[in-house]
């Protein structure tokens, strides 16, 4: 099973992100960054994108079976949410976990 994750390199997002990798799943990362991207363990797929492009966001969620989401804290946070449950929606993302605060 192929999973994205958001958040990936904060506290939450990088203890999921390495016990799904421990368990043996595919996982692809949702970057807004090169410098985050490069804290990422060996083993992820990074996506480059942010929250507020929707067709980075549909090539994140192309190809993935599941999400684990989290955004960080910002005014924008729950217009971002929002966006992720809609185009992982319409990308057929068949379970979606969301963290929130």
């Amino acid at each position: 099973m192929k999973i994205l994750v958001t958040g990936a390199t904060g506290n939450t997002g990088s203890e999921v992100t390495r016990q799904l990798l421990a368990a043996g799943h595919a996982v692809r990362v949702l970057a807004h960054s090169a410098d985050s991207a490069a804290k990422l363990p060996d083993g992820v797929e990074i996506q480059m994108g942010d929250f507020d492009d929707a067709s980075a966001l549909a090539a994140a969620f192309n190809g993935v079976e599941a999400a684990y989401a989290l955004t960080p804290v910002n005014p924008k946070s729950a217009e971002w949410m929002q966006r992720l449950v809609d185009v992982a929606q319409n990308c057929g993302v068949r379970r979606f976990v969301k963290l929130s605060g």
